[in-house]
């Protein structure tokens, strides 16, 4: 679409919302305005399955007319809704509200020790699911349930006009946040001037806008920036089946989303895969990738426009491995991101903007200047007409009309008023109009010798490649706190991967003595830091787990001391890890398979199998199979010596 049509649409919808009453109904009116519009996309087999906006608002009502018969409860009462991302959650969504109830968007990662402090904090008597949740007395599957023709409009309900989101789980205290319509207008209207500021964020692939739902609604970064910044304008959600690295790639490309909005861990994830690829391939070609990595930010820095496309041709090859070619806007938010991973993702030509926001504020400023270099600061812009900021002593507050109404802990209630500064708690400096993150108040490190660190800069300087999870937080000791690294380890690492981990902590300790940061204690721990399912580390989180023995912390001088010196028995270690991946896709017994027992002659293995087993391998010891020069790897001996070869 031209950008002229576009513009039109948007100041037709923003005039409308202005000239309501800005509430969830006039919401929901602006967002169905377009009805022949496809609201949303998934895979059924091999088939995309289209679903438009005048469906979804059909759904949306029969689901309302649904709820407003068999809910019992009081108009105005709370009711979960507990639900990963798909079309029936927004249908849920908007026919509780429909009916006249509160919807509580309980968070699926949370666990169900933490949402039942949340059940218990707001009396709820029912949750609507896509499961039995066992949380409640009284639940509604939607699986199990019979919607029934109804000929009643939108104007036939009696609409309540709040909703609640819970605190993700980076503390250990339960915070639900209460907003209005009127607050989440406030919040879309911030629309106007991102677009105003740049153009990029509504840039269609084949006349297309296509959303990738991949931040969970339930997240304040997910309801704001992923659906309703979208869905006002009536443009399309990809759904996933599952949020597996490879689904993720292969739904961008598949159906030509144009936009992907993620927490750091996945542009981590794609940063390390671009360089293990790159790594594999030689040290020639990671000197020709680093110099185009190089050219590439210094000609979007002299011509944003033309070095974007340049970028887009250069790193092609590379790109087809990725997104494809449709990806043209993303945002990344929730925590930190490395410098390195925001060097890379834009240099290859996917823009990555670094964006700001809390539960208990929504989304308040994203960085959208058009020149790479600001992108590459990580900067979080500058606050939204909605809002302003403040810091005092360094610390960010922001006040304004699109933050929660209130908030509700076990404390008591909050009412967060327009005029009233909010304290974020995270520590900001300002440089001209814009904003940048150093770090969060209540995690700063005073060392023995009384000197203050900021976990979170740390961490921006220290890369991983073969470890997933690690932090940078205060160990107590000797009744000291000490500025530690921790890093989690998988329990069955075998001996060249505990050589491969000693290897990456001693460089990174290097780097960060050059940038005077020095870390007085490093731990290695086999127990998980941090759920699957979690963003990011909680400090918070990880030291009670500490505290209560569920997280064993091993000095690192032991992991070194007990590290295995015969290198003889390493590939007798690799052949019986392979064979155990093999019993385990081949449903054998181990004691049926040998060292050259061959995969498909000896034990029936299928193609699937085999595929099944390379996946597990290619995950298990983070390497790729290339099959141009190594045939046949079809015993464990093979596959054990090629995995050796390439780890």
């Amino acid at each position: 679409m031209k950008v002229r049509e576009l513009k039109a649409i948007i100041n037709e919808r923003i005039s409308l919302i202005k000239q309501s009453n800005r509430s969830f109904k006039d919401i929901f009116n602006c967002v169905h305005y377009q009805e022949n519009n496809t609201f949303s996309e998934e895979l059924d087999g091999f088939k995309i399955v289209k679903t438009t906006y005048k469906e979804a608002k059909m759904s949306s009502i029969l689901m309302g007319h649904y709820f407003d018969t068999n809910i019992s409860l009081p108009k105005g009462s709370y009711v979960g809704l507990m639900m990963e991302n798909k079309k029936e959650w927004i249908f849920s969504f908007w026919g509780l509200l429909m009916a006249g109830f509160k919807p509580v968007l309980l968070n699926t990662r949370l666990g169900l020790t933490l949402n039942k402090d949340v059940v218990k904090l707001l009396d709820l008597k029912m949750i609507v699911s896509d499961q039995e949740i066992g949380l409640t007395k009284d639940e509604i599957n939607i699986n199990k349930i019979k919607l029934e023709e109804t000929d009643r409009t939108i104007d036939d309900f009696v609409w309540e006009n709040e909703i609640a989101l819970t605190t993700s789980a980076t503390t250990l205290n339960i915070k639900i946040c209460v907003y209005k319509g009127e607050n989440i207008t406030a919040q879309i209207l911030n629309t106007d001037r991102i677009i105003s500021e740049n153009t990029l964020i509504m840039k269609h692939y084949n006349k297309e806008l296509k959303q990738l739902a991949f931040l969970p609604f339930y997240h304040v970064f997910g309801l704001i920036a992923t659906y309703f910044w979208f869905a006002f304008f009536s443009r399309t959600f990809v759904f996933l089946k599952d949020y597996s690295v490879d689904t993720i790639l292969n739904t961008i490309k598949r159906h030509k989303v144009t936009h992907v909005f993620a927490v750091p861990l996945l542009w981590h994830g794609i940063h390390k895969e671009i360089i293990k690829q790159v790594n594999q391939k030689g040290k020639k070609t990671k000197k020709k990738f680093d110099r185009a990595i190089k050219f590439s930010i210094f000609i979007q820095r002299i011509f944003p426009r033309f070095g974007l496309k340049l970028a887009r041709k250069m790193f092609k090859e590379v790109n087809n491995k990725l997104f494809g070619d449709s990806v043209y806007f993303s945002i990344t938010g929730g925590s930190y991101i490395s410098p390195e991973t925001l060097r890379v993702i834009n240099a290859i030509g996917y823009p990555l903007f670094n964006g700001y926001g809390m539960s208990e504020i929504g989304i308040v400023s994203v960085e959208l200047r058009k020149c790479i270099r600001h992108r590459l600061k990580g900067s979080i812009g500058k606050p939204f007409e909605s809002v302003e900021y403040k810091l005092d002593d360094d610390v960010l507050f922001v006040r304004g009309k699109s933050l929660a109404s209130k908030t509700i802990t076990n404390e008591g209630v909050t009412i967060l008023e327009e005029g009233k500064w909010f304290n974020t708690k995270d520590i900001a400096y300002k440089d001209k109009k814009h904003y940048y993150l150093k770090g969060r108040e209540d995690d700063i490190v005073i060392s023995p010798s009384g000197e203050k660190y900021n976990p979170d800069m740390i961490e921006k300087e220290i890369y991983f490649q073969t470890i997933n999870r690690f932090t940078i937080t205060g160990v107590s000791e000797d009744d000291n706190y000490y500025l530690s690294l921790i890093v989690e380890v998988e329990k069955d690492l075998h001996q060249l991967g505990v050589k491969k981990v000693i290897e990456e902590i001693e460089s990174n300790l290097k780097s960060l003595q050059k940038n005077k940061y020095n870390i007085e204690k490093v731990f290695i721990t086999y127990d998980p830091i941090a759920a699957p399912t979690a963003i990011k580390v909680s400090r918070t989180i990880l030291h009670k787990l500490i505290k209560e023995g569920k997280v064993n912390l091993i000095p690192y001088n032991k992991l070194k001391i007990n590290e295995i010196k015969d290198v003889s028995k390493l590939n007798e270690i690799v052949i019986n890890e392979v064979i155990n991946v093999i019993a385990e896709v081949t449903n054998k017994e181990k004691a049926d398979i040998k060292s050259n027992s061959h995969f498909f002659f000896d034990l029936g293995g299928s193609s699937l199998e085999y595929l099944t087993l390379l996946v597990k391998l290619k995950e298990k010891n983070q390497i790729e199979f290339d099959f141009s020069h190594y045939g046949g790897l079809d015993t464990a001996e093979r596959l054990a010596d090629y995995i050796i070869k390439h780890i």
